[in-house]
């Protein structure tokens, strides 16, 4: 019972958080870090960089309303979605 208290706050504490890492944001959407990268290098997931820094961070806003739209992990993502995630407005993929 005690393990429980002393880690129900930690858990909280992370889900509160407005800006998550790589490795945090991998764990939210349940895909792989190169994942979270390649989604980045598409400009499908906005990222967030301190001055001077070199981590990138991921606004959890932005993660949960991809989650909302239905994503398609990269990994598994053909040439097409790809393109659709590009150029949004051009020729819809059809599912």
């Amino acid at each position: 019972m005690r393990e429980q208290a002393a880690t129900q706050p930690a858990a909280d504490a992370a889900s509160a958080k407005k800006f998550l890492s790589v490795r945090e944001a991998a764990a939210l959407l349940d895909v792989s870090k190169q994942t979270i990268y390649k989604l980045s290098c598409l400009g499908v997931l906005p990222k967030y960089k301190l001055p001077h820094g070199e981590k990138m961070y991921f606004a959890r806003e932005d993660l949960e309303a991809y989650v909302s739209s239905g994503f398609i992990p990269a990994t598994f993502a053909t040439d097409a979605d790809v393109s659709a995630m590009e150029h949004p407005d051009a020729n819809p993929v059809k599912q």
